[in-house]
């Protein structure tokens, strides 16, 4: 009797290029703890060469270009990409140059189910595993209908369903694409995964509003594993620092700490330099140009871009506090990880966030930079601050990676 295999896809880890972000840490802690489960195999969808094939996880993480899609390929090399965008043009230029580069890449890059072919060695009964934001790759939601048609079950994790509720804070382009990816993996998955109990209502009412038959969908909390190993300081980090970790995306909501930071000198309060931990993102233009420009706060924000694990590991291990301002989140990772680091985070409190650490932390509306500015204030006093560490010491309970892994086992019955 042939046993019954669950297949964990590794799309979106394998074509990743630089410092991971939430989803590829995601995809890495949970397999890393159950990759040597004998009833475990891994697969990976190469977009270019519209080909899903059996990969090894040893192979994967060492980035093999055998298996990896490299940047190299892209047609467009030497012209104008995305990140140059940025800085070549003034904001608003640089979002409608990046609309139109993004359609150029979706046209060559389009998936053609002629091509399609299904390599890796799915049995029937056996179950696909898609823990990644496969969403933009073109062409995979086509593979995953074909490897459904094979009688293989298809298990998809769903991080948030923010391109479909919070239009205002993606790029447009993403709004009718990843809504039409979510509709069709929901119709074909028979489980769904949630990382928090607010991407499971949104999920449930996506699928009421558009009469969608919800599968079952299982709440899986994330670990709160350190990032790094040994941490290592970078180059540029300074002494004394307040902390934001995330891309520097518009949802991220770091224009709320500009105007927190004006308002603090404004009204003459000296606050620790404020640094921005992450890759640059999108729709961020006019936000860099006034931290470059502004005379006000030019020296008080600082970007370290793109960190690695262990220089991020160093800027938690060694800064004042924490402060996450995000809109709209399916989890929130840095605030949990933060806490790990038993540093005080002072939070959004939109959506998911607030689920993480309840009332051991403390909440700003992500609307009110005045009231983020109070809560920053508040931290900078030491005893309050102190007393907030030793109260996340106390009061809150770490989940490891393994737990996070061990708990998604047992509901899927892998």
């Amino acid at each position: 009797m042939t046993k019954k295999t669950t297949w964990i896809d590794l799309t979106d880890f394998t074509i990743w290029r630089g410092s991971h972000t939430g989803t590829q840490r995601v995809v890495y802690q949970i397999t890393r703890y159950i990759k040597d489960n004998e009833n475990v195999r891994f697969c990976s969808f190469n977009y270019l060469t519209q080909v899903y094939s059996e990969v090894s996880f040893d192979v994967v993480f060492k980035k093999d270009s055998s298996i990896s899609t490299s940047t190299k390929s892209n047609k467009f090399e030497g012209k104008v990409t995305l990140k140059k965008a940025y800085s070549l043009f003034a904001p608003p230029i640089a979002s409608r140059v990046i609309e139109k580069i993004r359609d150029k890449q979706k046209l060559a890059h389009k998936g053609n189910k002629q091509d399609l072919r299904i390599e890796a060695g799915f049995n029937k009964s056996d179950t696909l595993l898609v823990l990644g934001g496969n969403w933009d790759k073109p062409g995979f939601i086509d593979a995953l209908e074909a490897v459904n048609k094979q009688n293989i079950a298809i298990v998809h994790n769903i991080n948030d369903l923010i391109p479909i509720f919070d239009k205002g804070h993606v790029s447009s382009d993403e709004h009718v694409r990843y809504e039409q990816y979510m509709k069709r993996a929901i119709k074909l998955s028979s489980k769904l995964i949630a990382i928090s109990e607010y991407t499971k209502k949104d999920i449930q009412k996506y699928c009421k509003l558009k009469n969608i038959k919800c599968p079952k969908v299982y709440v899986i909390r994330l670990g709160d594993n350190p990032v790094g190993g040994d941490s290592k300081k970078p180059v540029q980090a300074p002494e004394n620092y307040i902390l934001s970790v995330s891309t520097i995306e518009v949802r991220k909501n770091h224009a709320l700490l500009y105007y927190a930071y004006k308002e603090a000198n404004k009204q003459g309060i000296v606050l620790p330099k404020l640094v921005l931990a992450g890759r640059r993102g999108w729709l961020t233009g006019d936000l860099q140009y006034m931290l470059t420009h502004d005379p006000e706060i030019k020296g008080k924000i600082e970007i370290i871009e793109g960190p690695s694990d262990q220089e991020l590991a160093w800027l938690y291990e060694n800064c004042l506090f924490t402060v996450y301002p995000s809109f709209y989140e399916g989890w929130g990772l840095p605030v949990a990880e933060s806490i790990q680091y038993r540093k005080a985070c002072l939070a959004t409190s939109s959506t998911s966030v607030p689920e993480i650490a309840g009332e051991l932390i403390d909440y700003f509306s992500p609307f009110d930079p005045l009231g983020c500015l109070r809560g920053i204030t508040t931290l900078l006093e030491k005893k309050y601050r102190l007393s907030q560490e030793k109260n996340l010491k106390k009061g809150y309970r770490l989940t490891s990676w393994e737990d996070t892994a061990n708990e998604l086992v047992k509901k899927l019955l892998i």
